[in-house]
């Protein structure tokens, strides 16, 4: 079922690009890796542009929005960091035994 609805929305992708209207997912995602992003996710089409999540070169976890037919940056914030600060999977630090 997913590789169906997978292969729908590249097919649909694929229709807008030819269009001039959007530039293909996968090649906004080969521009971005050759700007040094990684952990590429949540691309989404909003306001005219792609918004992309993304953890540029120094590590840091960015919001992009890109210009829908080339790819441009348009702009770009820093993602907020948890209230703890601990990297996204790590295990939170043991709480001391309370004294006696």
């Amino acid at each position: 079922m997913f590789a169906a609805s997978l292969g729908a929305s590249i097919a649909a992708d694929e229709r807008a690009a030819a269009a001039g209207a959007w530039m293909p997912i996968t090649q906004l995602i080969e521009r971005l890796e050759a700007d040094g992003y990684r952990d590429i996710e949540e691309i989404e089409r909003d306001d005219g542009r792609y918004e992309v999540r993304a953890t540029d070169r120094q590590g840091v976890r960015v919001k992009l929005y890109l210009h829908r037919q080339t790819g441009e940056l348009l702009d770009q914030n820093q993602e907020r960091r948890r209230r703890d600060s601990r990297p996204v999977g790590t295990p939170p630090a043991p709480t001391p035994a309370p004294a006696r």
